[in-house]
């Protein structure tokens, strides 16, 4: 940020003006490649909030290693994404951790090939609460195509959605695959550089530095809230009654953002089964009216 202000729009012409004259000469083109990509990276994305009323915070690397997420903000449901190529040690801390009811992580998990020298092994999720769930899924199917990053989910390189990653993913693809897993969430930050973490402490507070869906005019809108939402019981026993006034598809999502219930219902009083379902937080969606709301299973 401070960069920015002092170099100016003149000054950043000039060192891309530099770094193509550097590349037609051949001299010196991977030292000063690495120096104009960070130099570029950190004047054109300063720390910004994506959706200050989100819940979804995204944090992505290459190198992964070890992190320190400070859950500083009061954020009912948050729901943390993680995506690298070498394993990552993600620990939650901070006043408000419990709040934390998801984590997902994608990528490559790669513990051979650690250029931080940690030998962390398998991936860990640390400090997540009773309430909480946590998935890993190594190198899955990207949910968005873009030409520019990898056809899996595998790594974060810089948020660049229109320049080639390297075998990493586009900032966008990797936000989309995220959203994915937590349909109900809201992306509210997104955080993405090529380093490793050693022990990093990151604020949620913070922000981050890509809104690349945003940007795209893909980024789904708020749910409005339940309010004039009648279900009950909530919490849930055995199942609950829903009222409503027209015809509804009905979603209900686990922890992990899966689909356990999809159904177009009448108008009035439904009754809906969570016989099946184990104990937990789920989420209820009204496709129609864009309605949604939190369901405790006993």
């Amino acid at each position: 940020m401070i960069l920015t202000l002092i170099l100016g729009p003149i000054a950043i012409l000039s060192i891309m003006q530099l770094f193509l004259f550097c590349l037609q000469k051949n001299k010196m083109r991977k030292n000063f490649t690495l120096l104009a990509f960070v130099l570029l990276t950190n004047i054109c994305f300063s720390q910004s909030v994506c959706n200050p009323t989100g819940n979804l915070f995204i944090y992505s690397n290459y190198e992964g290693g070890v992190l320190y997420l400070n859950v500083d903000v009061n954020v009912p449901d948050i729901k943390i994404g993680i995506v690298t190529y070498e394993t990552v040690v993600l620990n939650l801390i901070g006043p408000f951790a419990s709040n934390v009811t998801g984590v997902h992580y994608a990528g490559a998990a790669d513990s051979v090939d650690n250029s931080c020298s940690l030998n962390l092994g398998l991936v860990q999720i640390n400090g997540l609460g009773a309430g909480g769930s946590s998935v890993v899924s190594l190198s899955p199917v990207s949910t968005l195509t873009n030409s520019f990053g990898s056809s899996t989910i595998s790594c974060g390189l810089s948020c660049q959605t229109n320049v080639n990653q390297g075998g990493c993913n586009t900032p966008d693809q990797i936000e989309h695959y995220i959203q994915q897993q937590f349909p109900t969430a809201i992306l509210r930050s997104h955080t993405t550089t090529y380093s490793c973490w050693t022990g990093d402490t990151l604020n949620l507070s913070s922000g981050g530095n890509c809104c690349a869906l945003l940007a795209l005019g893909l980024e789904p809108k708020p749910m409005i809230s339940n309010k004039g939402l009648n279900l009950y019981p909530n919490p849930v026993s055995s199942g609950f009654r829903l009222d409503l006034e027209q015809e509804e598809f009905v979603e209900i999502y686990d922890a992990q953002g899966r689909l356990v219930f999809g159904q177009l219902l009448k108008p009035g009083t439904d009754e809906i089964s969570m016989i099946n379902q184990a104990s937990g937080i789920y989420h209820l969606r009204l496709k129609g009216s864009n309605r949604s709301a939190k369901l405790i299973r006993d």
